[in-house]
């Protein structure tokens, strides 16, 4: 049983080395701490910010609502949403800067269609913090 599953593990062990991502750039050092903190951001709040979104969100249904807290209650919502959808957007972002690529033609399209669908997944968090504070504040 214990070959087996050492057999499995190696396999496996291969198989993800085969299927490892595109190194990063060296030449950048400053996109490399950026990216680095960005991607951090992004691991935090991969849980984190749609359970802080649940939470107030469920706050403010159930409980007595004074204005200061329904403010405050929908103003952390709104930076859940942005820290969320910015932190991933931008990490997608730079991570296309960052990849160290071959010099070839669809190559580069590619990575500026990842530049581009990240930071449109940057602006539709904003769009959508923008739409719920009008929303949630009758902005309009």
């Amino acid at each position: 049983m214990a070959v087996a599953q050492l057999w499995i593990v190696r396999r496996m062990a291969t198989y993800h080395e085969k299927l490892g991502m595109l190194p990063l750039r060296r030449d950048l050092p400053r996109v490399r701490r950026l990216y680095r903190a960005v991607s951090l951001v992004a691991g935090w709040c991969s849980w984190r910010c749609p359970l802080v979104v649940f939470l107030f969100g469920l706050a403010v249904a159930l409980f007595p609502r004074p204005l200061w807290w329904q403010v405050t209650c929908d103003t952390i919502i709104a930076i859940s949403f942005v820290l969320l959808f910015g932190s991933f957007g931008f990490s997608a972002a730079l991570g296309a800067v960052l990849a160290k690529r071959p010099d070839r033609w669809f190559e580069h399209v590619g990575q500026l269609l990842v530049i581009f669908g990240g930071l449109a997944f940057a602006s539709i968090g904003l769009l959508g913090v923008w739409a719920f504070l009008s929303s949630a504040f009758h902005l309009r």
